[in-house]
This record gives C-alpha cells, sequence and structure tokens, in this order.
C-alpha cells in the first residue's frame, strides 16, 4: 500500500491543488494531511471560508481513488470540529484525537504541542505532569488567547489553564490504549518529537516534544508522521528517522514547493521512503 503523507498546508489554495497533482501522479491509496489545514491569521471567518477549499480539493483526491486521512494542528480552529465531522467517512476519515482503522491498519490523529512563541495556545498541552513545559521556547509574541466563537478570547491564568487540561503524556497514553496493534499503527502527531533534528527552526533551536520522543521510543508504533515546524528540513538537515523500530517522518513545508513523502508498507515492514524535494531515502 502507497501511503503520501504532508502537513502545514495552511491557507494557500495553491499547495492544495498541487497536493491534489501529486496524487495524479504518484497515485497512493492513502493521503496524510498531519495538521496546520488553516491559518490562525485569517480569524475565524477567514477559516471558515477556506473550508470549501480544503473540501474541493480533498474531493478531487478522492476521486482519484485515494483515502485522505486529517487531524488538525495548533494554527486550526476547533469551531470548525462539527464541519471536520460532518465530512468525516465521506470526503475525509477525520482523526481528533481518535483512531480509525483502514485497509487494515489503525491510523492515530493527535493535533496537541508543546507550549509556542505564538499567542493562540487553543492546541496547547504541557509536556507532562513533571514538566509544565510553559517557558520551553520564547515568551508569546501577543497576548495568550483562545479563539472562541465570537473572536479571540484572552487566557488569564495560563498556568492554570494548563494545568487543567490533560498532558501530551496523557492524550498519547490515552489514545495507546485505545490500539489494537501498535505495530500496525501510523501516527499523525502534528508536534515533532525532539532529539532526532525533526525540530529545528530557523534560530537552530530544538523545539520538539519530549513526551512525544519518549512515546515513541517506548511504545514502537510502525510510523509517525509530524509537521508544525516547517523549515526544519532544512536547517535540521533531516526529514526522517528511526527511533528504536518506527519510522518518525517531517516531511517540512517552505513556500517554493509542495514537501511531501510517499512510502510503502506491506506486511508491518515500511520501504521505498521518498521526499518530494529531497529524493529517496538511505535503506531503512
Amino acid at each position: 500500500m502507497k501511503i503520501l503523507s504532508t502537513s502545514d498546508l495552511h491557507h494557500k489554495v495553491w499547495k492544495w491543488k498541487s497536493l491534489s497533482k501529486a496524487c495524479a501522479k504518484e497515485k497512493p491509496e492513502i493521503v496524510l494531511v498531519a495538521g496546520d489545514l488553516f491559518c490562525n491569521d485569517a480569524g475565524i471567518q477567514g477559516q471558515y471560508r477556506h473550508l470549501p477549499t480544503v473540501k474541493k480539493y480533498c474531493e478531487k483526491i478522492k476521486d482519484l481513488g485515494a483515502e485522505v486521512i486529517l487531524t488538525l494542528g495548533n494554527d486550526d480552529n476547533t469551531n470548525l470540529l462539527d464541519e471536520m465531522v460532518e465530512e468525516d467517512g465521506k470526503l475525509w476519515h477525520f482523526l481528533h484525537n481518535s483512531i480509525k482503522k483502514v485497509k487494515g491498519y489503525e491510523f492515530v490523529g493527535m493535533p496537541y504541542v508543546c507550549d509556542h512563541p505564538f499567542g493562540y495556545k487553543q492546541f496547547v498541552r504541557a509536556e507532562s505532569e513533571d514538566d509544565l513545559g510553559i517557558e520551553i521556547l520564547l515568551k508569546p509574541f501577543t497576548k495568550r488567547v483562545m479563539m472562541g466563537k465570537d473572536g479571540f478570547e484572552d487566557i488569564d491564568d495560563f498556568y492554570k489553564h494548563l494545568e487543567s487540561l490533560p498532558t501530551l503524556e496523557e492524550e498519547l497514553n490515552t489514545l495507546k490504549d485505545q490500539c489494537n496493534d501498535l505495530k500496525k499503527s501510523i501516527w499523525l502527531i502534528h508536534n515533532p518529537p525532539t532529539g532526532c533534528r525533526l525540530d529545528v527552526t530557523s534560530q537552530y533551536q530544538a523545539v520538539g516534544s519530549e513526551a512525544v520522543t519518549n512515546f515513541i521510543q517506548e511504545q514502537q508504533p510502525l510510523v509517525t508522521v509530524h509537521g508544525h515546524i516547517h523549515e526544519s528540513p532544512l536547517y535540521g538537515k533531516k526529514w526522517y528517522t528511526q527511533i528504536g523500530d518506527t519510522l518518525a517522518i517531517q516531511a517540512g513545508q517552505l513556500y517554493s514547493d509542495l514537501f511531501y513523502c510517499t512510502f510503502e508498507i506491506e506486511d508491518g515492514r515500511v520501504f521505498n521512503l521518498q521526499h518530494s524535494i529531497y529524493g529517496g531515502a538511505d535503506e531503512l
């Protein structure tokens, strides 16, 4: 089975169009989009206006014979959840902190991220009970806010807010407990792991999640697909890595081209990993 994976398409219509063209060329059976379908700078109404574009190109991809599997990311508007769920099983399989079996494999979507310098905190979670992780990056450029029905709403006490929510570690373990066979599971985790150069910013900071790294090391799913740090393959000089028996992929997403990866799986084995820009991987 051939899979195409990408992330962080945001509001760029040309990238969605390029994705449908890539699917016509690559002929995958499954297309994974690991979060950040939209852009929070567009505001609530801007994201609603972009939703028909996402639907349009997902329909084109489906018409090409591929199943589309989506999760959200830190830029995406939770007010769109009802609309995303409405098309679940029609235009796409929507994984919002959930699991779905497609073509014999379990696909798991986890949209949450550790803290980042941007003000929008809808999908931010603490790393673990032992490490709230609130100051792991720069202080936010703006006030810490949530995206409500009527606009951005201030978070009065960010520490208290994080403490009221499950941690990344807890979210991952809850999903793990719902998996029947981790060795045949493919995870769309918007936040990349840290410690393996899939999370390197343009300032050469490693800003991924230790909770995600620990989870992969301990649980060993077949494949994890990430995004979030668009420039990481350029600055980290790496777009995939093996963490034990798990293949972790971070295609990146710069502005010159559509960045995506393709790979094949058969009988629980991954092979023929390719990047649209950087070419083929070494032997897995």
